[in-house]
């Protein structure tokens, strides 16, 4: 997979990850009228500056099509790209290179899932803290082609360990409620939401927190670690009265 250069920022940028939105030098480009053109440019921007064959693009994105018209399909969604490009004064062919065989995006791309894979591979908090905002939703969400669906829980998972990794890095709340609205299971999480009610003086909030853990991992057959009920075992015999008047958060399930 081509990889971007620090020293030279992409032309391209593509948002993949609860919208879709290309841009070339900062100018937003009308999107794809088809959800598989959308996909279509995604591949390709995956792929750029490789010369990718049209029986490939056809066996991924109209594999059950007859011959004739996954190409006419094909065709027609290379064109949607075009007409998006002229729309937002760009010369397709300085960005979409096309023949009887093969098709290539021509220039570097900036994609919101590779920040979220690069971030994973380094440890900047910086690059972490921008790829979990740049995360607004799933990879091309009401697409189902095979590809897009695979790509789309691949992507999830990566998420969801940049998540993790927050969470026991910076054992920020907001990290954990999101992890555990994907990961329910998660000890950690529960544990970083706890800390930030203890600290805060809420200790029924806490408590509450606790039992939720213990009962999410009741059921898949778990239990808490020893450190866990170590940490917080004795917590609710801890809540003084005037706890019983706050307000107990909800953790996403």
């Amino acid at each position: 997979m081509a990889r971007l250069s620090a020293a030279a920022p992409a032309e391209c940028t593509l948002a993949t990850l609860g919208s879709f939105e290309l841009r070339i030098r900062g100018k937003p480009v009308p999107n794809p009228s088809t959800l598989k053109a959308r996909a279509l440019l995604a591949y390709l921007a995956f792929a750029r500056r490789t010369d990718v064959a049209r029986e490939r693009l056809i066996d991924v994105f109209w594999p059950d099509a007859e011959p004739e018209r996954a190409r006419d399909s094909l065709n027609t969604a290379l064109h949607s790209i075009r007409r998006g490009l002229r729309a937002a004064d760009i010369d397709p062919n300085e960005f979409l290179f096309a023949n009887k065989t093969i098709v290539r995006w021509e220039s570097d791309v900036d994609l919101d899932v590779e920040r979220l894979e690069r971030a994973l591979e380094g440890g900047d908090a910086g690059a972490v803290a921008e790829a979990l905002a740049g995360y607004r939703g799933d990879f091309l969400e009401g697409d189902y082609d095979e590809w897009s669906a695979a790509r789309r829980e691949a992507v999830a998972n990566r998420y969801e360990e940049l998540l993790a990794r927050a969470v026991r890095s910076t054992r920020a709340p907001d990290a954990a409620k999101k992890l555990l609205a994907r990961n329910p299971y998660d000890e950690e999480a529960y544990a970083a939401l706890i800390d930030a009610e203890i600290e805060g003086g809420r200790y029924l909030s806490a408590a509450h927190i606790s039992r939720q853990c213990i009962a999410a991992l009741q059921e898949v057959g778990a239990v808490p670690s020893a450190q866990f009920l170590a940490r917080y075992g004795s917590l609710e015999r801890a809540v003084p009265a005037s706890a019983a008047s706050l307000d107990v958060p909800f953790v996403g399930r």
